[in-house]
């Protein structure tokens, strides 16, 4: 029960619980099972009745147990690591005789095995054995050994109409006797025929080998690309445990302010999703008790432990993360990216430009950022290659994180090696300058004038980009003759509203633009920015 107490023969005082197995009496345990017996259950002098048991315990709560009491013996030793349950009779029986000599009178005795352990039939062929092992044996010299050992071994027979037809003289059916819980399989029976051989009668051998031409294994070489192209961008790599706690997921979440955030870490409250988190079974400490389900959160603490020392952290990690779902437990690798600094309000835009230029650099060209809530979401074809973020772990600090999805990183830059031939026809630039709101995202606007015509449009990039202040707004509103509350109106609106340049590339797979057709597209360019985002084109 929960709480019980036992005082063991060696004077220790400990307290038990529902998972430990003891063996008991109606009221009291009297010895903890596999491991040590109760000093309630001692004999001494004034001993004038012994009952004698022999048991067989479970290796995985004997293990449990002694590793919970912090309790390593002898018993323990030998329970944790599995043995027969065959061998309780034999052990009862050698000491019955041993006390029988004594002249102990022995009173009574009682059996019981519900469920007996059942014995492996493994067959034998010689010629793997030879394969194997690199040497012949003889099916019927084989035999001799099997039946030396206590092993019951007969030739391999099949049925056939109601016949028994001998399947092969080099094969054989290997019964092995319940207490050799050690051989469970074909090349067990070899490494016993083997030692009977004599292992100094085998022959060395050079193995063979077939020659195959080096590969490379596409995820390593992911790996060493990222860390060249991150240790470029001045950043540090990292290596974090696998393990966390409740206090440590705790941090990933930004709608928690610092002191929130902290208070959560000193009472442990913050309780991670189930469903989502692989739990210890036996966890070395309870602020290890999870597999982790992101890198973000150590990498965060990393930040909270350096920010004491330096204005500026840069660090990165690759490792791998697991989640439970409902077709079991998986891991994947995953690359974990965090910023810091001094109230630093622009370091997630220097977040989104470093992604951009490490997907880049890693082959991939086809992808785009997504609002998801607070957070940027990096999708290609559908498949979502990361997300990026940010918090405040402390005070006055500001951190962007972003966490990419290696494995399925991968498979895009295995696409992205494939042969592409160069156009053979001339580009065209245009550039088109629009006066637009500055809530507008920019993404937004390239991904529009893209979609105009996919086929002629190659690429669209941002040249130039200017955000008039207020006191360009009252030049401006002073030029054009604004006053009273118009010149107020004009204002608010001049001061949320940005300058964009934008430069576009038109090509041609299959001929030479016109000026003609690039004009057309122009003018289609210039509608759909005027009615989507009310531009005014410059």
């Amino acid at each position: 029960r929960k709480g019980e107490k036992i005082e063991t023969l060696d004077d220790q005082k400990l307290t038990l619980d529902s998972e430990v197995l003891v063996i008991a009496d109606k009221s009291h345990p009297v010895a903890i099972a596999g491991i040590k017996g109760g000093k309630n259950s001692g004999v001494n002098v004034k001993t004038k009745r012994i009952i004698v048991e022999a048991a067989n315990f479970d290796s995985v709560v004997t293990y449990k147990s002694a590793k919970k009491l912090k309790l390593q013996t002898d018993a323990s030793a030998r329970f944790c690591r599995g043995i027969s349950p065959e061998l309780v009779e034999w052990g009862l029986d050698r000491a019955t005789e041993l006390m029988l000599k004594q002249k102990v009178w022995l009173l009574d005795s009682v059996d019981y095995y519900p469920r007996r352990a059942g014995e492996e039939m493994i067959e034998f062929d010689a010629d793997k054995y030879e394969s194997l092992v690199g040497s012949r044996v003889d099916a019927q010299k084989a035999k001799r050994y099997f039946e030396l050992l206590g092993f019951e071994a007969r030739p391999l027979v099949k049925n056939v109409r109601g016949k028994e037809v001998l399947v092969s003289d080099k094969k054989l059916l290997v019964r092995v006797p319940s207490w050799r819980t050690d051989v469970c399989g074909a090349e067990d029976l070899a490494e016993e025929v083997a030692r009977l051989e004599g292992y100094g009668k085998l022959k060395s051998k050079p193995p063979l080998l077939s020659v195959r031409p080096a590969h490379q294994e596409d995820i390593v070489v992911l790996k060493d690309k990222v860390r060249n192209i991150l240790i470029g961008f001045q950043l540090d790599e990292v290596y974090n445990s696998s393990f966390v706690g409740q206090a440590d997921l705790a941090l990933i979440n930004a709608d928690q302010d610092a002191d929130k955030r902290r208070s959560i870490r000193e009472n442990q409250r913050a309780r991670p999703r189930k469903s989502a988190l692989i739990e210890i079974e036996n966890p070395i400490a309870e602020d290890k008790k999870y597999l982790r389900s992101s890198i973000i959160p150590m990498l965060l603490k990393n930040i909270e432990s350096n920010a004491r020392f330096f204005n500026r952290i840069r660090i990165f990690e690759i490792g791998k993360i697991f989640k439970a779902g409902s077709k079991g437990s998986g891991e994947k690798l995953s690359l974990g990216i965090a910023l810091a600094g001094k109230k630093d309000d622009k370091l997630i835009l220097e977040m989104k430009g470093l992604a951009d230029d490490l997907i880049k650099g890693l082959g991939v060209d086809d992808f785009t950022f997504l609002v998801a809530g607070d957070s940027l979401r990096i999708e290609a074809d559908h498949n979502v290659l990361g997300i990026l973020g940010h918090v405040n772990p402390e005070k006055d600090l500001v951190a962007a994180f972003g966490e990419f999805d290696l494995s399925k990183l991968v498979n895009f830059t295995e696409e992205a090696k494939e042969f592409v031939p160069l156009k053979k026809f001339p580009a065209i630039l245009r550039d088109i300058s629009v006066l637009i709101s500055a809530d507008v995202r920019i993404g937004d606007i390239m991904q529009e004038i893209q979609e105009v015509n996919k086929k002629l449009i190659e690429n669209v990039d941002l040249i130039d980009e200017y955000t008039p202040t207020l006191i360009n707004a009252d030049q401006d509103a002073d030029k054009r003759g604004f006053i009273g509350a118009n010149r107020r109106d004009y204002q608010s609106e001049s001061a949320v509203r940005q300058s964009l340049t934008f430069r576009i590339i038109f090509q041609a797979d299959d001929r030479t633009l016109t000026d003609e057709e690039v004009n057309k597209e122009m003018e289609k360019v210039a509608g759909v920015l005027r009615n989507k985002f009310r531009a005014e084109i410059r």
